[in-house]
């Protein structure tokens, strides 16, 4: 099995000395490890890896200091239990699939990254929705709408989608 740049990060940190204890702080030569935060919150440390500085994840050093090799496994990921990616205590990281991961995300949490992915593939906007369905109500028909708003008669689906609040729910 060829190892990822990460992975093989991991397995060098630990040779090299590198420690997680069970509350998620890391120390090498008996000293801790200032963490650095990255753009998606999750906690790592640099190591010098050949000429260059890397960074290594604190959650993944913990699930390889309890699961080994396990979690280099194909459609494996190292989950947070609570869904904090902050919390890197050992009794907190645990390893599955991208599903489980998904679920360990509070429900309230997943609505909010799905409508926000949605509202950025969205081809209308709010008021472009509200009209549509204010053109709808004046009796105007799928293919007129579409071709108002798209510009072609034949894409009449996506006002269907709208009118029927099928995609648009957090808007009508």
């Amino acid at each position: 099995m060829k190892l990822s740049l990460m992975n093989q990060l991991i397995i060098f940190a630990t040779e090299k000395g590198y420690i997680v204890n069970d509350i998620g702080e890391v120390y090498y030569n008996d000293r801790k490890r200032k963490l650095n935060t990255d753009k998606n919150g999750y906690l790592n440390f640099t190591v010098r890896f050949g000429k260059l500085l890397r960074r290594v994840y604190v959650h993944k050093l913990q699930a390889y200091r309890k699961f080994g090799n396990k979690m280099f496994k194909e459609n494996i990921e190292v989950r947070h239990l609570d869904g904090e990616c902050l919390n890197n205590k050992h009794s907190n990281i645990l390893i599955g699939t991208p599903s489980d991961n998904m679920q360990d995300i509070p429900k309230r949490k997943r609505y909010n990254n799905a409508v926000n992915a949605s509202l950025k593939k969205r081809r209308f906007s709010e008021d472009e929705i509200k009209n549509i369905l204010k053109d709808r109500k004046k009796g105007m028909t799928y293919s007129e709408i579409a071709l108002k708003y798209i510009g072609d008669r034949k894409r009449k689906s996506h006002i269907h989608r709208i009118v029927n609040n099928n995609g648009y729910k957090n808007l009508i």
